[in-house]
């Protein structure tokens, strides 16, 4: 998947491009050595996203 537009991009959503290559979150996972890049960024994005809507 493929980012549309990269100028309204946000950093975590061109960080997550840039780690998935072109992959699925499944190939992503079956193919990587190391994982936790993968796993922070997804983490921090959903801290992010529940301190915007106040939870």
């Amino acid at each position: 998947m493929a980012l549309r537009n990269a100028v309204t991009a946000t950093p975590q959503q061109l960080c997550r491009e840039r780690l998935l290559a072109g992959r699925s979150e499944d190939e992503y996972f079956a193919d990587a050595v190391r994982i936790g890049p993968y796993r922070t960024l997804m983490g921090g994005m959903a801290f992010e996203c529940g301190r915007a809507v106040g939870r």
